[in-house]
């Protein structure tokens, strides 16, 4: 590989994993400060409206020993505080993140624009569409900006009351948590907001421009400075721009950005046609070695466990494996969509001495009745097969109480640059599984961080299921 190759690369991927609509971008930083002084001075109007000279009579009234005030004090005292400054909130809601939406947008555009693959379908900062969703978005951003606040200030009062802080010192009290509010509830609220808006208008902008994936990347502090949802958003990988995360709204605070992904190098998965020709100039690399994989030594432990006997390997490649489960006492069924494999895997398993039934079928309408099997064993193999079609068929061959395991690539990398597979989203992979009536027994994912000897790099998939 010549210098030049390696820096186009390092470039293509440096580009792949630009952030157009990071939080912490200078840009949005100075767009959610002013954000941050408008919610301010929201506070601020709030505090100095406050009708302090009711409190004597509510206080007077509730200052018997009670763990709350009725709840009329909630409704007859905070929402005509709160009302007489909604429109204000809406107004100014509606213009910063209108104006953030526009901002993302437009960083949206200009890294598509420097992205030779991408198709550009829309130019210009899209006024109309930022104005209607922060209208719709508003709406009911205001609801709960409003109901939390009446639940801060309820609680301070019910407190107040409790605790017996009197007149004057239940006043401090109300002035202390406005005097929160503005400080780090505004500061709060302009960080998640902007960020939400900034998704809003990356999300619908990569539609536009012809992104087909997207990877949600960690905010400041990384794996180790994110929450749990966070990380499991990014432990998603790359998904369609058209699917959502696992955690798709941004929580309180939220730092992590969303990264555009071109998917469209990517081939429709591997047809039997596809896998015949593997075997035409000679046997692929997967056929050559006939040692037994560690994952059918450990299977074989646990169909023992759950005493199943029989057991169909699907894509049996050239019989490595199933000539395991046969010398281990198992009745086995292979099979595998390319006839010259089937060939192959009957040599060797004469050579062996083991009686295995192989054929050539497809997986994604097994020729076998019901509930006929024990266990089902699939290794590097379903990813190529249209999931929606092959899974069921696993689930219903296998007997009630029967056991499987199902390694695959969710997505596969070459150092040519080709793709082959569809990426796989992890999340939605085990909800598809567990909606076909499976249980998940165990379950791993992890990214290979080095090219193989055949040049490729994965993202593995691994269960144990149990139906």
């Amino acid at each position: 590989m010549s210098v030049l190759t390696e820096i186009d690369q390092i470039i293509a991927l440096l580009e792949a994993r630009v952030l157009p609509v990071n939080i912490n971008d200078p840009k949005n930083r100075k767009l959610e400060d002013k954000f941050r002084k408008d919610m301010e001075k929201y506070f601020q109007s709030l505090r100095n409206a406050f009708p302090y000279h009711k409190l004597a009579d509510i206080y007077n009234a509730n200052v018997k020993e009670v763990l709350a005030p009725p709840k009329p004090l909630e409704d007859d005292w905070l929402d005509p505080l709160v009302k007489v400054f909604t429109s204000t909130l809406l107004f100014k809601l509606n213009g910063w993140l209108a104006t953030v939406y526009i901002s993302g947008s437009v960083q949206m555009i200009s890294w598509g624009k420097t992205q030779k693959l991408i198709p550009i379908t829309f130019e210009g900062p899209p006024m109309e569409s930022a104005i209607k969703w922060a209208e719709k978005y508003c709406a009911q951003l205001v609801t709960k900006m409003d109901a939390e606040t009446k639940r801060q200030l309820a609680k301070v009062i019910s407190d107040g009351i409790a605790n017996k802080r009197g007149v004057d010192g239940l006043a401090r009290d109300i002035k202390g948590a406005f005097d929160n509010m503005t400080k780090y509830r505004s500061e709060l609220i302009a960080r998640t907001e902007t960020s939400h808006a900034l998704r809003a208008a990356a999300q619908d902008r990569m539609k536009d421009m012809g992104v087909t994936g997207k990877e949600w990347v960690l905010g400041s502090g990384g794996a180790e400075g994110n929450c749990d949802l966070c990380i499991t958003n990014a432990d998603a990988g790359v998904i369609s721009v058209d699917k959502e995360f696992p955690y798709p709204d941004p929580h309180p605070g939220c730092t992590c950005s969303i990264a555009p992904v071109m998917m469209d190098k990517q081939a429709e998965a591997m047809t039997a046609n596809d896998w015949k020709a593997e075997y035409k100039d000679g046997l692929p690399h997967w056929a050559e070695d006939v040692k037994p994989s560690v994952f059918a030594k450990e299977f074989i432990a646990m169909m023992k466990s759950h005493k199943q006997d029989s057991l169909l390997e699907i894509g049996c490649g050239n019989g490595r494996d199933s000539i395991l489960f046969a010398k281990a006492g198992f009745k086995v069924t292979s099979i595998d969509i390319v006839p010259k494999a089937i060939k192959l895997a009957k040599e060797n398993a004469q050579k062996a001495k083991v009686e295995i039934n192989f054929e050539v079928a497809n997986v994604e309408e097994l020729p076998f009745e019901d509930e006929k099997f024990g266990a089902v064993f699939s290794l590097s193999v379903l990813h190529s097969t249209d999931l929606e079609k092959s899974l069921p068929e696993v689930y219903r061959v296998i007997k009630l109480g029967g056991v499987a395991f199902i390694y695959i690539y969710g997505d596969t990398q070459y150092k040519s640059g080709k793709k082959t597979e569809d990426v796989i989203d992890w999340q939605g992979y085990l909800a598809d599984l567990k909606s076909l009536g499976f249980r998940v027994l165990d379950s791993y994912t992890k990214d290979e961080r080095e090219f193989d000897e055949y040049d490729e790099k994965h993202r593995i998939f691994v269960v144990h299921l149990e139906k």
